[in-house]
């Protein structure tokens, strides 16, 4: 109520527009809520280290059959993972998909079903491409309701053999259940 308010007699505030799409996802609102996340276009701090393309951000209504579509990272690494989910959608709209996701990310998602390539945040160079879509408006273009979550088991590709190889070395022989948390 307070959110609204705001945006009632101050309709350009931005900042109550983002945090009212938040609280929209969180009670269940997916198709305001996603609408509402696009108001981080209009806050600096959320919106500055996206980089600024000549070519034209993909907004979901141009067809992209036989395009090339870069989709950038814009936010933090989780929600790069939960959206990388949204990947083999798009390749199955006929584009042509190029990643660029966080340096750290680039070897998890090197493998993503529906990208042609992966590359780290860091690359000097970026190949052509016709547009360029932000990894969260993902969810919005494709409608995302509750429902209609991608919710493939496994939407991630296997990790490398050398990768896994090394994990277990470092972890020694599997005797007992293990369990990791991570806390951000």
């Amino acid at each position: 109520a307070i959110y609204a308010h705001v945006r009632r007699i101050a309709p350009s505030h931005a900042m109550a527009e983002w945090n009212l799409a938040l609280l929209k996802l969180l009670t269940g609102n997916f198709t305001e809520g996603w609408a509402g996340r696009e108001a981080r276009w209009k806050i600096r701090s959320l919106s500055e280290r996206y980089p600024r393309f000549e070519q034209p951000m993909w907004r979901g209504e141009e067809p992209v059959a036989g395009k090339t579509i870069l989709v950038h990272v814009d936010e933090g690494l989780g929600d790069t993972i939960q959206f990388a989910r949204y990947v083999p959608m798009l390749a199955a709209r006929g584009a042509r998909v190029v990643l660029v996701v966080a340096d750290a990310l680039q070897p998890l998602l090197a493998g993503l079903p529906g990208a042609l390539q992966c590359l780290p945040q860091s690359a000097d160079e970026l190949p052509h491409f016709d547009m360029h879509c932000p990894f969260s408006s993902l969810p919005r273009i494709f409608g995302t309701t509750l429902h209609t979550v991608p919710a493939a088991t496994s939407y991630l590709p296997q990790p490398a053999a050398e990768r896994v190889r090394a994990w277990e070395a470092r972890l020694g022989p599997r005797s007992r259940p293990r369990v990791g948390l991570a806390w951000s």
